[in-house]
């Protein structure tokens, strides 16, 4: 018993060495998993030796603590070789790429609490449907009654998942009095969420794969959605005559052209940082949903489709440039210092609390072309400053070679980022000059 609890210890410890590497790897980019395995292996030898030759001896008790520790050492440098690195890959890695925003438990937990109510409303709304197609009535009336509970349900839904908060522009005051065609830009699978929170008025358009999933079906075939790939356009035209904004996924300019129907831009930031396609859980952040300005179908037949679309993605951007500050991207910039070591972690978590996401130095509106950002430490102010300026050229000096390595391994890297080793704080001011420089020793002080 003495000797399998010293087994379990020594499998603790080589875990505990095999997750320290690949944390120094995943935050340095530097090969060093090597040197910790080699570790285990003469650490693993020794005890093999040690004690292992036990097994040629007569006597049963020395032969079974020979048969301990061959049988424990083994499953022990198995166990650490296998299960981190696997694990710790799933969390930081989807295929051979560095996950934009590595996994937590606080996002695998707020993700099962969101689909644990998601399934139960699927649930209810498969039963919902099945009765409104089985049972007598007027179906339509039933149909528009169902629709409405659905755009309710999503509402609260957006409104209460933890640690997402949502944010609705309409500063053009769309009631949705009117049927319309509405364009809206795909970012993430949870879109059709937040556009049937919206308004009960604000119908989807769907595809056929779905439209027959045997479980979706009902709720869509009941709940007022659209065949994409049948008789669209007349199902179109019955939804906007009764005062619908139909969502159309692909093409909407020249359907509402088409239907001499007007057209309403709808604009959605923020899904695909809450909740990227390439990871499937939900993380700390911030959604916002535009209602653009109405254009009547009178004056969309003298639009030519490539202006429309330059318009759209024109105030797009725009938008998003007046959206994404520092505290925009607060989240973002914690999620990657995660899992780089838990100092680095609480050190993150505290220049942000203590200086107010840096707003005061990065949210300004004339920020020059290229910015020098001396004494850089760690990275957080450039990574951040590169972020809510993309259009400025960024230069990151740091003066220790692992700080550099720390700066530079944030992928995906800013475009515009780009870190630099200088040995010390006057070969800094040297080569940078005097033009647009920050200190980050200054503001820390």
């Amino acid at each position: 018993m003495i000797l399998a609890t010293f087994i379990f210890g020594q499998g603790d410890d080589y875990t505990i060495f095999i997750t320290d590497g690949l944390i120094s790897e995943y935050a340095y980019r530097k090969k060093l998993l090597t040197s910790f395995k080699s570790s285990i292996i003469i650490s693993a030898l020794i005890m093999f030796i040690g004690i292992g030759s036990l097994i040629v001896a007569k006597h049963p008790a020395l032969h079974s603590l020979a048969e301990v520790t061959i049988v424990g050492m083994f499953t022990v440098v198995l166990m650490a070789w296998v299960v981190p690195p696997l694990i710790f890959g799933w969390l930081v890695k989807t295929g051979n790429r560095i996950r934009r925003i590595p996994i937590t438990i606080e996002q695998l937990v707020r993700t099962g609490y969101c689909r644990v109510v998601w399934w139960m409303e699927l649930f209810l709304g498969c039963i919902i449907g099945w009765m409104i197609r089985l049972l007598p009535g007027n179906k339509e009336r039933m149909t528009a009654w169902f629709h409405r509970l659905i755009s309710k349900t999503m509402r609260a839904n957006v409104n209460h998942i933890w640690g997402v908060s949502h944010h609705v522009w309409n500063d053009n005051g769309e009631a949705f009095g009117r049927g319309s065609i509405a364009v809206c830009n795909h970012l993430s699978r949870l879109d059709a969420l937040y556009l049937l929170a919206l308004d009960p008025k604000v119908v989807i358009m769907t595809d056929s794969k779905r439209w027959n999933h045997p479980i979706f079906s009902p709720i869509l075939k009941s709940g007022r959605f659209i065949n994409g790939n049948h008789a669209v356009e007349e199902e179109v035209v019955k939804a906007v005559k009764e005062g619908y904004s139909v969502v159309v996924p692909d093409d909407a300019f020249n359907l509402a052209r088409k239907l001499e129907a007007d057209l309403l831009p709808l604009y959605i930031h923020g899904t695909d940082d809450v909740m990227p396609e390439e990871s499937g859980v939900m993380a700390r952040g911030q959604v916002d949903v535009e209602i653009g300005k109405r254009i009547p179908a009178t004056e969309l037949q003298k639009e030519r489709e490539v202006t429309l679309n330059d318009s759209y993605q024109k105030h797009y951007e725009e938008w998003s440039s007046s959206i994404e500050n520092t505290h925009y991207f607060h989240h973002y910039i914690i999620y990657k210092y995660i899992y780089k070591g838990i100092g680095l972690e609480k050190e993150t978590r505290r220049l942000l609390k203590r200086h107010d996401d840096f707003s005061k130095w990065i949210d300004i509106s004339d920020a020059p072309a290229e910015v020098n950002i001396i004494d850089a430490g760690h990275g957080q102010f450039s990574l951040l400053y590169a972020l809510v300026h993309p259009e400025t050229q960024v230069n990151s000096y740091a003066y220790d070679e692992d700080d550099v390595a720390l700066a530079s391994s944030c992928d995906p890297m800013p475009q515009n980022l780009h870190v630099h080793y200088c040995k010390d704080h006057a070969a800094a001011v040297e080569k940078v000059g005097s033009v647009s420089v920050i200190s980050l020793s200054t503001i820390l002080a």
